[in-house]
């Protein structure tokens, strides 16, 4: 359960990332450039590169909507298959710590990744 939330914090940290350190980074990791992946030829007037590439299948065309489509998919299994791990008599401050607890894993991952990322 909390590698899921981890390896979506990771991915969230790469998003952000890229939106703002990409300069050395090749075609498929450049937000400048990827768009043109999506696209025969990198020019929008001569349609999608394959069926979807500019909707549903948009995140093999560039590493940010790849890492948008692992941070979300990862959140969303997470979410669905959630237990509790810290448990508190009272209901609500058991989801308030439940809420400190994953929050704090998710917060704390996606900053070392970028501290890392940074360097």
């Amino acid at each position: 359960m909390i590698i899921l939330l981890v390896i979506s914090a990771i991915a969230n940290a790469l998003m952000d990332y890229l939106q703002f350190h990409y300069y050395s980074l090749n075609q498929f990791w450049n937000p400048r450039l990827s768009w043109q992946n999506k696209y025969k030829l990198g020019d929008k007037r001569k349609g999608e590169k394959f069926p979807f590439s500019t909707t549903i299948l948009v995140s093999f065309t560039d590493g940010w909507h790849l890492m948008q489509n692992v941070f979300l998919s990862t959140l969303f299994i997470w979410a669905i298959l959630f237990t509790p791990k810290v448990f508190i008599s009272n209901e609500t401050l058991n989801l308030i710590a439940n809420f400190v607890f994953y929050k704090s894993i998710f917060t704390g991952t996606k900053q070392i990744i970028l501290s890392y990322l940074k360097k």
